[in-house]
């Protein structure tokens, strides 16, 4: 078997082709920006470009033309910048997924505005959440997300602490990675209402105090 491993930049005129639905170039070694073209294609369902060296910013007005958009997948890149609000405007998506990068910035709140989101996955990156009260914390933003599966963090500042309301999560939540994030305090007891978690993860965080006792209603739990 040969295997063919595609290189250099994007080309922009990928923008044009009016009927796509899949745009996947995972797994190659393509380099550059993602050309912004790409993002006015209104029937895009699915874009898979994780596993590459592109690097840039994502566009101010992300998701604005976008009304198709299930996936978004920019997983290991050197992709910069922040994530833009506009992005809560593609409501059809059910996957964002931009590990290991280098974006900066506060996560938008926005997010919780992606009622079908299915899974998060932040993880490293340099991203930091914006000081506010627990009622009005970026936990609290993702409460209509009703049908989350997976909420990774793992690996950015986010230097808060977990709120109560944390416990009001989808309940369909399954994996909850929030390792190395800088988090203090307590771990809160409301966190024994995610019924159908199967792993939680809290390493390498400057929690204290006791492990609630509520964690015995989570009785999916495999990783711990």
């Amino acid at each position: 078997m040969v295997v063919h491993i595609m290189t250099g930049a994007i080309p922009s005129e990928i923008g044009n082709l009016q009927n796509l639905e899949i745009f996947a170039i995972d797994g190659n070694k393509f380099t550059g920006p993602i050309p912004f073209e790409i993002f006015n294609s209104s029937t895009l369902q699915k874009a898979y470009m994780y596993y590459n060296n592109l690097l840039g910013h994502l566009p101010s007005n992300l998701g604005l033309f976008l009304p198709n958009l299930q996936h978004l997948v920019l997983e290991e890149n050197n992709l910069s910048g922040t994530i833009p609000n506009s992005i809560s405007n593609a409501s059809q998506l059910t996957k964002l997924d931009i590990d290991d990068n280098s974006f900066s910035g506060i996560i938008p709140k926005s997010l919780g505005n992606l009622r079908l989101l299915q899974v998060l996955n932040l993880a490293g990156n340099n991203l930091t959440i914006e000081s506010s009260t627990p009622e009005f914390s970026f936990f609290s933003s993702l409460l209509n997300l009703a049908y989350l599966r997976l909420l990774v963090l793992s690996d950015n500042p986010l230097n808060d602490i977990l709120p109560s309301s944390i416990g009001n999560l989808s309940t369909s939540l399954e994996t909850l990675y929030i390792d190395n994030c800088n988090i203090k305090g307590s771990i809160p007891r409301d966190i024994g209402n995610l019924s159908k978690l199967m792993a939680l993860s809290l390493i390498v965080n400057e929690l204290a105090g006791p492990i609630p006792t509520t964690v015995r209603r989570l009785y999916k739990l495999q990783i711990l």
